[in-house]
């Protein structure tokens, strides 16, 4: 596993004195350029910023998006929303995902591979200066360069750690009770008042099916 990680990441810069890490070196005349081309870009954008803006409000046709957030059809949405989740599948599902699905055996090795991968990066060690101890390195070189660093151990124990949420995530969706959480899932979309959104949503957006409302979509992108 761990050569696996090696391979799928690359060396990027590797240094004599960071032989246990793996990271980018920024070269100083790098930085130089970048830093001249944001100067360029911020220059630009502000000297364009009216056009832009207008550019943004007619993709995104934001006078419509304001006036619909003001007017009582933002309102009839929330109160369906609301009620969607009051409703007595959601609150059925909602139950057995956590009194249920959780207290499975796999359940609850999934939620402790996840607070694994999340103790990796909390517990992380951090610095400023070379330190191979360091999980993380960031720092300037004395020529200007800027580097950052990441230990390889700490690297393969976070992907070693992915891959085992992964297996346990495999190991729920495989279960019984996993396989009855997602009819409870699917009950929840024949409540009355999801109907009443999907309704809604589809009548405002002028479409009759999904394929029609991607299609409008893709239109202002």
């Amino acid at each position: 596993m761990k050569f696996a990680v090696a391979a799928l990441l690359g060396v990027v810069s590797a240094q004599q004195d960071l032989s246990e890490l793996m990271g980018v070196r920024y070269k100083k005349h790098y930085i130089d350029e970048a830093t001249a081309q944001i100067m360029d870009i911020g220059q630009f954008l502000e000297k364009n910023e009216k056009k832009m803006e207008e550019g943004i409000d007619k993709m995104f046709d934001s006078e419509l998006i304001e006036d619909f957030a003001e007017s009582d059809r933002a309102d009839q949405y929330m109160k369906q929303l609301e009620a969607w989740g009051r409703s007595p599948s959601v609150r059925a599902e909602q139950a057995y995902e956590k009194n249920v699905v959780a207290k499975t055996p796999e359940g609850k090795a999934l939620i402790g591979a996840g607070m694994k991968v999340y103790g990796d990066f909390a517990n992380a060690t951090k610095g400023n200066v070379v330190k191979k101890d360091n999980d993380f390195n960031y720092f300037w070189a004395k020529n200007g360069d800027y580097i950052e660093a990441v230990n390889n151990k700490f690297v393969a124990r976070v992907l070693e750690d992915l891959y085992d949420v992964k297996e346990k995530l495999k190991a729920l969706t495989e279960t019984k009770t996993a396989a009855a959480h997602m009819q409870m899932q699917m009950a929840t979309l024949e409540d009355p008042h999801f109907k009443k959104l999907h309704k809604m949503f589809m009548h405002d957006m002028h479409v009759k099916t999904c394929d029609e409302l991607i299609a409008k979509l893709m239109t202002k992108l």
